[in-house]
């Protein structure tokens, strides 16, 4: 091997080395600080209960405002790197067809009830999750006509 040959070999995994120290601080910088996004939005969860209770709000809307706030918020986190357009007016739709529904579903079906536990509406969000994925990707291909793979990052 000629002499230049070996010194750009040298050069070049120089380079992927650099690359790569650089590319492990920055993923461990942006993890850092959506962990630390992670912990304020769940120390704001926290506070607000606490809030609405003091204010003497049901606890059933309590619950119908996490089980709003809890399967959106994965999905956003899921997709966290490919946050288009179009996915966010799919989930803007998805959001007011939500809103509706969990205001339905608690004012009418659940009137009788001045308590109801997040605990029990916790299977309900994990389907809605699910459904919410599958649903909020289909209304997005439907605005772009692409059909690409998302990759969920959790």
């Amino acid at each position: 091997m000629p002499p230049c040959a070996a010194a750009f070999d040298s050069l070049q995994s120089k380079y992927r080395m650099s690359r790569r120290l650089k590319d492990k601080k920055r993923r461990r910088r942006a993890s850092f600080f959506e962990n630390c996004i992670l912990v304020l939005v769940g120390v704001m969860a926290f506070c607000l209960a606490g809030l609405a209770h003091d204010r003497g709000i049901a606890q059933k809307w309590v619950t119908a405002l996490f089980a709003t706030v809890a399967p959106f918020s994965m999905v956003i986190y899921a997709r966290r790197k490919t946050l288009s357009w179009s996915f966010r007016m799919a989930l803007l739709i998805c959001l007011v067809i939500h809103i509706l529904a969990i205001w339905a579903i608690f004012e009418y079906v659940l009137a009788s009830f001045s308590r109801f536990s997040p605990l029990l509406w916790l299977p309900f969000m994990l389907v809605e999750l699910f459904g919410l994925i599958i649903v909020s990707r289909r209304i997005e291909r439907a605005f772009t006509g692409r059909r690409d793979v998302v990759k969920l990052d959790f």
